[in-house]
């Protein structure tokens, strides 16, 4: 029995030093797991507030793409206006056509021949005066020029007297000027609404591509946000396997506390025991025991 109590001995010895070691270790796994969380925590807080301006600019991104779209129905409402109104316009000037042909044959017959048409007339009139506005003439031309203009006005307004005399010529003029003045507001009115569906247009494709630069932008945020949801899920994964080997740790702590704890409570008990033995001896010898003995006798169970 001399010999156990020594071996126990020994056991304790080469147990105890590993706790401190192991305290140590879970100490400087705790201390980084905290930085590897607090990293991680970071990260995440990074990609949010990116997600947040992210969002951001998707949500400028439809705002703006819903406007675009608008103009677009917009556009493509005017267009089939436009085209609407090209065949109306294209109807009435076969009907200004028909008209006029109308009158210069009520015109071949009414009237004498030779001479030019009050159309040619009227035309020739407006590029005299311009020319009269607009350029710097001798006197003797601006003369020449002057008595041609007056020329042309008598003839013009003899022409409208020989067509106001006439009922027949008269209506077939005013069915022609009349259809003429319904063909050109027509073309007016598929200029206008060209021009609408136009501005239609180019306010739709500036939207659309406010929208493309700011697609981009939230594109190049989004890449930052799976960076950095990469580098904290690395972190993460980083931390777990830390936690996990504390845990590893703390039971292996655990049981070496136990195992030291075990060693120590038989190393006392191989003490009391070898103490009671001793005091056993004496007692069959018939030496005087004291109190003290006699309790140590008794937790050994040897009375």
């Amino acid at each position: 029995m001399a010999d156990d109590p020594v071996g126990n001995a020994q056991t304790t010895t080469t147990t105890e030093p590993n706790l401190p070691e192991l305290e140590r270790k879970l100490n400087a796994f705790q201390k980084e797991a905290n930085l590897l969380r607090t990293r991680r925590d970071d990260l995440n807080g990074q990609a949010r507030v990116l997600a947040d301006e992210r969002d951001d600019y998707n949500a400028q991104v439809r705002g703006l793409v819903n406007q675009a779209n608008e103009h677009k129905k917009r556009r493509a409402a005017l267009n089939e206006q436009v085209q609407h109104a090209k065949t109306l316009r294209d109807e009435y000037h076969v009907a200004y056509e028909d008209a006029a042909r109308k009158e210069e044959d009520v015109k071949a017959r009414a009237l004498p021949r030779g001479g030019h048409a009050i159309g040619f007339l009227k035309r020739e009139l407006k590029r005299l005066e311009f020319e009269q506005m607009t350029k710097v003439l001798t006197p003797s031309k601006e003369k020449a020029l002057m008595e041609e203009l007056g020329r042309l006005h008598r003839e013009i307004r003899s022409k409208e007297l020989e067509i106001s005399s006439n009922p027949e010529l008269k209506g077939a003029h005013e069915a022609a000027t009349q259809a003429k003045e319904r063909a050109e507001k027509q073309h007016e009115k598929v200029g206008e609404l060209a021009h609408s569906a136009q501005a239609e247009h180019e306010q739709m494709v500036n939207l659309f591509g406010q929208s493309d630069k700011i697609r981009k932008q939230a594109d190049a945020v989004q890449e930052r946000v799976v960076v950095a949801k990469l580098e904290a899920d690395k972190v993460h994964k980083a931390y777990i396997e830390l936690v996990e080997k504390i845990h590893a740790l703390e039971e292996e702590h655990r049981s070496s506390r136990r195992a030291v704890g075990e060693a120590r409570m038989a190393a006392s008990r191989e003490d009391q025991q070898k103490q009671a033995d001793e005091i056993f001896e004496k007692f069959k010898k018939g030496e005087k025991l004291s109190t003290e003995d006699l309790m140590a006798l008794q937790k050994a169970g040897l009375l």
